[in-house]
């Protein structure tokens, strides 16, 4: 059997951002812009710093934390990725 070896970039897909210092409505409104219920924060300087997902921004809006508080605060930080090969 001659099997092609798969790589992470075989299943990769583009994935919307945010950045760590944007608020938590601007966080909502690229999930609802892309229609995805998962986005990634970047740092200052581009690189993943965590996630944050619809879950999260409901969990926020319910337990009072305002739409002008900085994404960072909800994000998912321990986030586990690959390299595409």
């Amino acid at each position: 059997m001659n099997r092609k070896k798969r790589t992470a970039k075989d299943i990769m897909e583009s994935i919307a951002t945010v950045t760590a210092s944007d608020t938590i409505q601007q966080a909502a409104a690229v999930i609802v812009d892309t229609r995805s219920h998962l986005i990634a924060v970047l740092s200052p300087e581009g690189k993943l710093a965590g996630i944050t997902t619809s879950w999260d921004v409901t969990q926020a809006i319910a337990k009072g934390i305002g739409g002008d508080t900085l994404v960072e605060r909800i994000m998912t930080r321990d986030v586990i990725s690959a390299r595409p090969n």
